[in-house]
Order: structure tokens, then sequence, then C-alpha cells
């Protein structure tokens, strides 16, 4: 009986011996978190061609009943969108006339930045001069309607609508257009395409 005891009492002092050296101290912890944002900018631009601003717009000339040497200017204002948040940088291309009128065309044009409230008073003149700086043809050269072209020059228009793009486009028959030329149409697309400048 007394044998009995003592093997129990080892075994119990080798289960506490056990439990001792597997026994680890608890480490106390904390998390904090801390959360950002973020927002992209925007960028767009609205055309102006009849007085009201708009994503599209279409440019108008009454030619109408044209003669040879005959001209009409038409004025296309441009500027970024109100939630606009950075510059752009316009440039313009044509696509090239299409139809009996086409090959017939000449044009010319010119472009300059506007402070917003000149915009809504600006014209263009009758005939275009140097004064305001050509993107297509010159002083004394018009450019071919029918030829696909891209402007010499780019502009730069601010964000969130602080300046406006004035360009002025004037259109003529030749001079020199033929008798075959009566009674005749033509179509034609110029492109304003607008990039964003990245801050430096």
């Amino acid at each position: 009986m007394h044998r009995r005891r003592k093997i129990l009492a080892l075994a119990a002092g080798g289960l506490v011996l056990g439990v001792g050296a597997t026994a680890t101290i608890a480490a106390w912890t904390d998390e904090t978190y801390s959360t950002a944002q973020f927002e992209a900018g925007a960028f767009a631009i609205e055309a102006n061609v009849d007085g009201t601003w708009q994503s599209t717009n279409t440019m108008q000339f009454t030619a109408e009943g044209w003669f040879p040497g005959e001209s009409e200017t038409a004025l296309v204002l441009l500027r970024t969108s109100p939630d606009t948040t950075v510059d752009g940088e316009l440039t313009v291309t044509g696509q090239g006339a299409t139809g009996g009128l086409a090959p017939h065309l000449q044009y010319r044009a010119t472009g300059t930045n506007l402070a917003a409230t000149e915009a809504a008073d600006f014209a263009c003149p009758a005939t275009l001069d140097s004064s305001s700086g050509f993107i297509f043809g010159g002083q004394n050269s018009y450019a071919r309607l029918a030829q696909t072209a891209a402007a010499g020059t780019t502009h730069v228009v601010a964000a969130s609508q602080a300046d406006v793009v004035a360009y002025c486009f004037e259109m003529r028959l030749d001079p020199e257009a033929p008798n075959e030329a009566q009674n005749t149409a033509a179509e034609h697309t110029w492109t304003f395409y607008a990039e964003s400048i990245v801050p430096d």
C-alpha cells in the first residue's frame, strides 16, 4: 500500500512538471488603422457655335447660292467643363470634304485664347488676318477643304472654364471654280481634340 502511494505521487509530480514545461506567457497586442480615400480628377471640353455650350455641336455655314470667290466666316468657342480639374491642350484636324463641291472649297482658320468674360462678345472678322494666329492657311493662302489636315499649332485651355479658345474659320468658293461646280454640295468634319496636361 505504501509503494502504490509513492508511485502515484511520483506520477502526479511528473504531470505537474510536464505542464510547467509547456506553458507560455501571454503577450498584449493592439492594432490601429489609417484610412485614405482617392478620387480621380475630370477632364472634358465643351463647344459653342450657336450661343449654347454643349459637349457636341455642329458648325454651320450659310453657303447657299455661292459664287466663285465668295466667302464666309464661322466661330467655334471651346472651353473645359466646370468640373475639369486640369488644363488641356487643344488641336484641330480636318478629315477632308466629300461631295461634288469639295474640290472647289478653300478655307483658312485662326485660333486665339480669350478670357472667359470676353467670349460672349467675341466675333470673327469677315476676313481673317494674322493678328489672331493662323492654324490653317495664312494671310495670303488657303487650304483645300478636300484634303485631310492637322493644325500646325496647339492651344492650351485652362481648367474649370477659366478661359476660352476661339477658332475662326473662313470658307470660300475657289475664285476659279468651273461651271461644273454649280448645284453641287459638300460635307466636312473638323475634330477638336483635347488632351489633359499632366502637372509637373
